[in-house]
């Protein structure tokens, strides 16, 4: 079964979640069974609608579109409530944004692609000497923090590349996430309240 994307350069399609995607493929239906599998991988910066056509040789071709959505960024993880002296870590999470763009209605992996090394996202806290961030790497009031290819969030822990919010003295901050080409949604910024 060949199948086909419209416009490769909003939507290539791979056989599997850890392959690059492109234009059209090539899969096989096994003897006794009646379907295969494949994924629809959304080209970064490209919005639209595409075709997805499938053909093979002695059947009936089928069609279907497929519509690719600018991606959004959210916060996910984070308590608002935390004590002086804590550590809370939290992720940045990607994924279809809900139509209010108020949180993320789907997290989806970031797609492989060869190139790329995942999504770079830059968190901050608004009041630094409230709370600030850590990652393995670095401290303060921001920090980026990478969502790689094949996940939908950052890390979970600080060792394995992921943030924290380090509480330090009471007051209220406000700690946000952007990514470029990615929507910030309501839940992009998170106030915690620190006791």
């Amino acid at each position: 079964v060949t199948i086909t994307s419209s416009d490769d350069s909003v939507a290539v399609i791979s056989p599997d979640a850890t392959s690059a995607g492109s234009g059209s493929i090539t899969l096989y239906v096994e003897d006794g069974d009646t379907a295969c599998r494949f994924y629809i991988q959304g080209v970064e910066n490209s919005t639209g609608t595409v075709t997805l056509t499938g053909n093979a040789p002695g059947f009936v071709g089928g069609s279907m579109a497929v519509q690719i959505v600018q991606p959004a960024v959210t916060v996910t993880g984070l308590s608002q409530l935390a004590d002086t002296g804590s550590q809370d870590e939290f992720q940045v999470a990607v994924g279809i944004p809900s139509a209010d763009s108020s949180g993320i209605y789907q997290y989806q992996p970031v797609r492989f692609d060869g190139d790329q090394n995942g999504i770079t996202a830059t968190v901050s806290v608004s009041e630094p000497e409230v709370a600030e961030l850590i990652t393995d790497d670095d401290s303060g009031q921001e920090v980026t923090v990478m969502v790689q290819e094949g996940a939908a969030t950052s890390p979970y822990t600080v060792d394995a590349g992921g943030v924290a919010l380090s509480a330090l003295t009471p007051g209220s901050v406000t700690v946000s996430a952007s990514a470029p080409g990615l929507i910030s949604t309501d839940h992009a910024s998170v106030t915690v309240e620190v006791q």
